[in-house]
């Protein structure tokens, strides 16, 4: 007969590992998802195939933030009521918890705002007047060029014309 420690270890190690092996399969199957994407040939299917790829990505990733939402809104409905019920250690797990949060989010919002102040500067700068008249002079040089080899098959044509 099987002590019931060895089986607590045992029930232990295996959910520890389970959840490791589920780690490792999302991640793989994220990774070859983002390779097949970006190493898809374009020659073989159009863009209506990559749009329902990337949809089907950003449908995955939002299934796994609900997820996530769930396990740690459940977490923290665990917490509270582990307080209210004066679970021993509860009031330290609190804390600790607390202290974590605040880790987190004060340099995941200090990112945040720096990132959003950064994306609205550069497509500011994508359509100041000096692009745009960096584009016009672009697309008038390309229509002076287009015009002047139109001219010259022109001439080009009239000269094996008179030969003919």
């Amino acid at each position: 007969m099987i002590k019931k420690e060895n089986r607590a270890t045992f029930f232990r190690w295996l959910k520890y590992n389970l959840n490791l092996r589920w780690i490792i399969v999302i991640s793989l199957v994220l990774i070859i998802a983002t390779a097949v994407l970006v190493f898809q040939p374009t020659n073989l299917t159009g863009s209506s195939s990559k749009s329902i790829f990337i949809i089907g990505l950003v449908n995955f990733n939002m299934l796994l933030l609900l997820a996530l939402g769930f396990v740690v809104g459940r977490n923290l409905i665990k917490l509270v009521l582990d307080r209210r019920n004066k679970v021993l250690g509860s009031k330290l797990r609190q804390r600790l918890v607390f202290a974590f949060v605040i880790l987190t989010l004060v340099p995941t919002s200090i990112m945040f705002v720096f990132a959003s102040g950064l994306i609205n500067k550069a497509t500011s700068g994508w359509f100041s007047p000096q692009v745009e008249s960096i584009f016009d002079n672009a697309v008038a040089i390309s229509q002076t060029y287009v015009d002047r080899e139109k001219r010259q098959l022109e001439e080009q044509v009239l000269q094996v014309k008179s030969v003919v």
